[in-house]
């Protein structure tokens, strides 16, 4: 009788247990939806995302009648929860705790960029071929004409601009120091929308062979028309991808090889127009690749990779570049950047987060910018972001993304060179190294200078406004064949 009774009373407990455990799911269900419903507490952007988030939709009548306003809805609910940024870190945190890497399924595994054409000969349509033949034959016949006309590029003042020592004789001299290898030979783990390999993270590079072919007739046209007005420079950057992921590797994760994409661009534009300086960098970053040239979390080069391209500018300009010991150091550690964002939050990568270093130029740290309300905005080269969140730090330079910004060198007079830099935000970091060799630097990134009501689009008013002797374009690998990014760049020179 007495078991009975205790049995009972297990029963009565187990069954009262049951109903406050279901009661409070229910009411932490409950919770969490009315937490959701709160406007004030749901977020407009994410400051790691680095974007806005969606908006709430707006009301038509056919969106309601076909779906879209309610999955509008949907989408605005989930993608703008309180505290979303803090969940997905939570959830990825547990989610490596218990060993549970869903994300490792092959993202876009698919999807391949274009066959990069052996040997560097440029691919084009066979309409297009022809055009090029017939506009090639009348260069040719121009040439013929004006047989004792020489390249001021080659003569007077501008001699220094060509050195006597090639690009692959400094490439030899970075060989000769036996550098350390720093490749990842491990194929890295998709995380979200980045591939990771311990504690640092990777975005795949797909080869638009349109895209490339689009460039090099981009830089082409620059050229000829700055052709006795400036000397134009092209630099084109890998990303971390190409340069510290071992090639088998990338390979398995369908990425392009960018050392032969660079190759293809780089040899054709040499090809049809041999007064663009070409400065190629590819080799020098790749024997540099046991250093902290590329952030982990984030998919820009460091200051020290910059500085490393600079060099090779330096040595296709003929400047004695500033040592880098003589540089101003700044740290701002705890960066988490864009790869942190896509990777769903990584554990393994907020464990280890970025640091920015900056080095301030000798002459100057002032510069200004052109806000969005063509306002000047006083600012600094090499910025205090120490304040900043840890995904916005690498705007520590050059005052980042604007349509328009400007250093002038206090040092120099206006009998200096000055100098116009096409760009998007891989060009930031490598800006503040030229402050100390020209008078004025005119940035412009392409994707905005559309906005500048002052030159309304018109880079060839920039640079005679303002005698402007170099014009140099700095575009990373995804840009430089990105068919919509370089047809912003060609449109400038309409």
């Amino acid at each position: 009788m007495r078991k009975l009774q205790t049995d009972n009373k297990k029963k009565k407990i187990h069954k009262t247990y049951l109903y406050l455990k279901k009661n409070i799911f229910f009411c932490f269900l409950f919770l969490i939806a009315v937490i959701g419903l709160i406007l004030p507490l749901r977020p407009k952007t994410s400051e790691i995302e680095k974007r806005t988030l969606t908006e709430f939709p707006k009301f038509t009548l056919s969106s309601f009648l076909n779906g879209d306003f309610f999955n509008g809805i949907s989408t605005w609910y989930a993608d703008t929860f309180p505290f979303r940024e803090g969940l997905l870190a939570a959830n990825s945190g547990l989610k490596e705790l218990y060993g549970i890497q869903n994300e490792q399924i092959v993202y876009n595994s698919n999807k391949v960029g274009d066959d990069i054409p052996e040997g560097g000969s440029m691919v084009i349509p066979e309409t297009e071929s022809k055009a090029r033949e017939t506009e090639t034959r009348d260069t040719e016949s121009q040439a013929a004409v004006q047989t004792d006309t020489k390249d001021p590029l080659q003569t007077g003042e501008n001699a220094a601009a060509v050195p006597e020592e090639s690009t692959s004789q400094s490439q030899t001299r970075d060989e000769a120091e036996t550098l350390p290898d720093g490749t990842i030979h491990d194929i890295p783990e998709v995380s979200g929308d980045v591939y990771v390999s311990g504690d640092t993270a990777f975005g795949i590079y797909y080869f638009n062979l349109d895209g490339a072919n689009a460039y090099i007739n981009m830089i082409d046209k620059a050229q000829k028309r700055l052709d006795g007005v400036a000397n134009v420079y092209d630099i084109l950057v890998p990303t971390s991808v190409g340069v510290c992921l071992d090639e088998n590797a990338q390979k398995q994760i369908n990425s392009s090889n960018q050392k032969d994409a660079i190759h293809y661009i780089t040899s054709n534009i040499n090809t049809m127009n041999p007064k663009v300086h070409t400065v190629e960098i590819f080799d020098t970053l790749k024997n540099h690749n046991s250093e902290y040239i590329y952030f982990r979390t984030d998919h820009h080069w460091t200051a020290l990779g910059a500085y490393y391209a600079y060099l090779e500018f330096c040595q296709a300009k003929g400047l004695t570049p500033v040592s880098l010991d003589a540089h101003e150091t700044v740290e701002y550690p705890n960066f988490l950047g864009s790869f942190y964002a896509s990777s769903n939050q990584a554990q393994s990568l907020k464990e280890h987060p970025d640091t920015v270093i900056g080095y301030i130029p000798l002459a100057t740290n002032d510069m200004f910018y052109i806000d969005e309300n063509q306002q000047t905005i006083q600012w600094r080269i090499v910025n205090d972001v120490s304040e900043y969140s840890a995904g916005s730090k690498y705007s520590a330079f050059s005052a980042a993304d604007q349509m328009y910004a400007q250093i002038d060198n206090p040092l120099l007079t206006d009998e200096d060179p000055s100098c116009v830099v096409i760009k998007e935000s891989f060009g930031n970091a490598f800006i503040p190294f030229l402050t100390d060799h020209y008078k004025h630097i005119y940035i412009v990134d392409y994707r905005y200078f559309k906005n500048y009501s002052k030159y309304n689009n018109d880079i060839y008013k920039l640079i005679t406004e303002n005698n402007v002797s170099d014009v140099i374009f700095i575009n990373n690998a995804d840009a430089m064949t990105n068919p919509n990014q370089v047809k912003l760049m060609s449109a400038m020179f309409e």
